[in-house]
């Protein structure tokens, strides 16, 4: 699954601290969701930052479509 989690943080210009402090989520799991090192968070995760970033979960997180061989 790939995330959006960076470009909607820095659209607001803020720090992964600052998404960190808004979202109740630890500034470890926001940088391993945007370093793709964790690529399926919790729903607690997911719905903890859309609410802070103000977006909905499935504008965040989406699954990266399968190419045709």
């Amino acid at each position: 699954m790939r995330n959006r989690i960076q470009l909607f943080r820095w659209k607001k210009g803020w720090s992964q601290q600052q998404l960190a402090n808004k979202s109740g989520v630890s500034k470890s799991v926001i940088s391993s969701l945007e370093n793709q090192r964790t690529l399926h968070p919790t729903i607690d995760v997911a719905y903890k930052l859309s609410k802070a970033l103000e977006v909905y979960v499935f504008d965040i997180f989406y699954e990266e479509e399968e190419k045709e061989m």
